[in-house]
Formats: structure tokens, sequence, C-alpha cells
């Protein structure tokens, strides 16, 4: 119920970034399904993914408090060319897609 309104909100905060703007999250993988939607619907929704090991961003070893047992990502999101124009998408704007807490 999150991935979507994430990325409609990075979205929109992209295309009124400079052309270079990125969006930068930290992602760790608590569900295969859940991995599985965010990539789908960021390619969906025009993103590039770019995907940074942990070893390439944290020390070795990685401080006690960012210890997982889980997958540790980095990810970077930034608009296709041609996608930093168009009206934004809500999905409480298509209410056969609105449910929930993002329902108006």
């Amino acid at each position: 119920r999150l991935v979507v309104p994430l990325l409609q909100t990075v979205k929109a905060l992209l295309r009124r970034a400079p052309a270079d703007g990125a969006f930068y999250c930290g992602f760790v993988v608590r569900s295969e399904q859940t991995r599985d939607l965010f990539f789908a619907e960021a390619k969906k929704r025009g993103f590039d993914v770019i995907e940074t090991p942990p070893e390439a961003f944290l020390p070795d070893p990685p401080p006690a408090a960012v210890r997982s047992a889980l997958p540790l990502r980095l990810l970077e999101l930034r608009l296709r060319p041609g996608e930093k124009t168009g009206a934004d998408d809500w999905a409480s704007d298509a209410p056969d897609q609105a449910t929930g807490a993002i329902a108006c």
C-alpha cells in the first residue's frame, strides 16, 4: 500500500528538481513481494534505479546499529529522459486504485 504513493511523491519532487536530481533511499528487503512490486512500479513510472552494494557505503565492519540479517540496499532513483514533464499522477486521483488511507 505504500510503494505507489512513495514513488508518486518521489516523481513529483524530481519533476521539480534540477535535471540531474536524484532520490536516495535505504531499502531493507523484508518481503520479496514488496521488493518485486517496488522495482516493477519504479520501472512503470519512468525511473531508472541504481543499486549500490552495502560494502560501497558502509565501513567494514559495519556499525552494530546498521547490521541486519536481512539484505540492505542503497537505491538511487532518477527519472528517465522524457519523464520530467506531464501531470502528476496521484493514487487518490484514480478512484479505482485509491484504497484505505490514500483514498480521498
